[in-house]
């Protein structure tokens, strides 16, 4: 940070900009943060084009914490000269600001042509439900890909076809994906989820099974297809996938809440009994960095926070975190009115988290899944 104010000092200004200039420097030796923030307010208004001065100022603001408006300034910075394009990103994603986001990724896209901020763009407007634009950003240069590209492109192409509701489409596009790189571990798992959605259940989970097979030392598969027979209401199977991403070293966090919703489910008190131990002896010992929201999602499954404690928390977000995790909460309020056999009640919640539309979620494919298997049970009464 001082070396941007240092180098602010020696660029040409007006005479008002670098005094305000060595102001900011002085407050900010001072750690007189605040100081060095308004002295960097007044130097972009004599000089607002002055793109190291964005630059700064949104450097200090991400140091204090305010990081909406530390993406604004390195938006900002960028469309001055500077190459910050993928760190103003990264910030708005931070505030799931997905329309800053993908400004910022568009621009890094322009400038330097690099897939993963081409993924970036697509992966903002997802997250903000937006699948027409997030499958337009693929489908504007799919075409001018190499082949190692193209595989990808099609791959990530596919699943938001799917997503948008075109399942057809999304797996054509998956099946020339794979056809392109067959140990395309990922290819699978998302061409298996699809299957999933058009009740090809024998053909899905051939493509889970495909994707563990092609690299069983690692955890992530294993708790994919655990949760592919979850959804399928295979709840042994679940719980033996769950268990081996476990002993694998996935990270503990949502893979343990699976495991005690599938023990759970099985209905035999030793594994519920098991189920209820595990969980509490894990949520008093979990990693900080599961964070606050992860340590409500698991409290109320424990029953140490109730359901309007838990729909409270998640609206103090903003609109777009607040989606996200209303789409959880109520996915986890279904899963529990159902380990105690509320049905209705348990309808209700997953109709909530399918309505939330944050299609990219876990919670979401499980409620909608949950809903299916509901529906089927009542025709056949």
């Amino acid at each position: 940070m001082r070396y941007l104010l240092v180098l602010l000092l020696a660029m040409p200004t007006w005479a008002d900009a670098l005094e305000e200039l060595e102001t900011a420097r002085k407050k900010f030796e001072q750690l007189d943060f605040a100081g060095a923030e308004e002295a960097l307010d007044r130097v972009i208004a004599a000089e607002p084009e002055l793109g190291p001065a964005y630059e700064a100022r949104g450097r200090l603001r991400e140091e204090r914490g305010a990081t909406q408006l530390a993406a604004q300034d390195m938006l900002a910075a960028s469309k001055r000269g500077a190459d910050l394009w993928l760190r103003a990103g990264a910030l708005f994603l931070e505030v799931n600001d997905y329309d800053g986001a993908a400004a910022a990724y568009l621009g890094s896209w322009n400038k330097n042509r690099r897939l993963d901020s081409l993924h970036n763009v697509a992966k903002a407007y997802a997250s903000a439900g937006d699948w027409k634009r997030a499958i337009e950003t693929y489908e504007r240069v799919i075409k001018r890909a190499d082949a190692v590209e193209r595989s990808e492109l099609y791959m990530r192409l596919g699943n938001l076809r799917s997503l948008a509701g075109d399942h057809a489409a999304g797996l054509k596009d998956l099946d020339f994906a794979i056809e392109q790189d067959t140990a395309l571990v990922r290819g699978y798992q998302l061409r298996g989820r699809v299957k999933l959605r058009m009740g090809k259940q024998a053909e899905a989970l051939a493509d889970y099974n495909k994707a563990v097979s092609l690299a069983k030392r690692q955890a992530n598969p294993h708790f994919v297809l655990g949760l592919a027979h979850f959804d399928l209401g295979q709840w042994k199977q679940a719980i033996q996938s769950f268990e081996r991403s476990l002993a694998l070293g996935e990270s503990q966090g949502y893979t343990s809440l699976y495991l005690f919703l599938a023990r759970g489910r099985t209905g035999e008190p030793a594994l519920q009994i098991r189920a209820k131990k595990e969980l509490m002896e894990f949520l008093d010992n979990r990693p900080k960095k599961d964070g606050e929201w992860f340590a409500r999602l698991g409290g109320f499954l424990a029953g140490d926070v109730t359901e309007e404690q838990l729909i409270a928390e998640a609206k103090k977000a903003n609109k777009h975190t607040a989606r996200e995790r209303l789409c959880e909460a109520w996915g986890y309020i279904g899963q529990r009115a159902m380990l105690k056999g509320d049905v209705e009640k348990a309808r209700q919640a997953f109709r909530a988290a399918v309505a939330t539309k944050v299609g990219t979620y876990m919670e979401f494919s499980t409620a909608a899944a949950e809903l299916a298997r509901l529906d089927r049970a009542a025709e056949g009464e």
